[in-house]
């Protein structure tokens, strides 16, 4: 898993470089990315649009649906 760069990394670029890296990696190997953000982070979400990374749909992980179902 892919950890958060700290904000002093941040700073230099360090995320989006190895945002990008790992992306070029996964296309290379003939996999399709995906890029997974919590909605309250709002740097990662910079650094995923900034790479061309776009919202394709929302969930909220935190909604229990059990007995909702008909």
């Amino acid at each position: 898993m892919l950890k958060t760069v700290t904000n002093w990394h941040s700073n230099l670029g360090l995320d989006s470089y190895l945002v990008n890296r790992l992306t070029f990696e996964i296309l290379e190997r003939g996999e399709i990315p995906s890029y997974d953000v919590i909605a309250s982070n709002i740097a990662s979400q910079i650094v995923a649009h900034r790479l061309g990374y776009f919202p394709a749909w929302v969930s909220d992980w935190r909604c229990n649906f059990v007995g909702l179902e008909q």
